[in-house]
């Protein structure tokens, strides 16, 4: 009789999928690739009327770019590729100097999601959707 221990076949398929995890990063350090981003895969775009007031964040239609914009202004593609070089560090925090103010709070200054918030868009944005810091 063949037994079947659920708790032994789920720790067996997770250390299966921590070990194939680890070769696929392993493998995906040593890769140096670009490819044009699928539509279903792109980041949320937005712009501020006030780059000095993040509660004034608005999101931007990426196939409608001239609803914000105006005319001629589209997204053609998006590529992505994995480089040599160093994340970029600063730039960022250039353009929005209130962005290192904010460690873990919604860009209303809110510190968690609050439905009854005056910029609901910008509360529902958090500053770590802005920024990675290098691990």
């Amino acid at each position: 009789m063949i037994r079947f221990s659920l708790k032994s076949e789920i720790a067996q398929q997770a250390t299966s999928k921590i070990k194939s995890l680890k070769s696929f990063y392993l493998n995906l350090q040593k890769t140096r690739a670009s490819g044009a981003l699928h539509r279903d895969f792109y980041p949320t775009f937005v712009t501020f009327d006030d780059v000095l007031n993040p509660k004034s964040v608005k999101q931007v239609d990426p196939d409608n770019l001239f609803l914000t914009f105006g005319t001629g202004y589209n997204v053609k593609s998006i590529t992505i590729e994995i480089v040599d070089e160093n994340m970029s560090v600063g730039k960022l925090e250039s353009l929005l100097p209130w962005i290192n103010n904010k460690p873990n709070a919604q860009l209303d200054d809110n510190s968690a999601l609050n439905s009854a918030a005056e910029f609901k868009y910008a509360n529902s944005l958090n500053v770590a959707e802005f920024i990675r810091k290098q691990v």
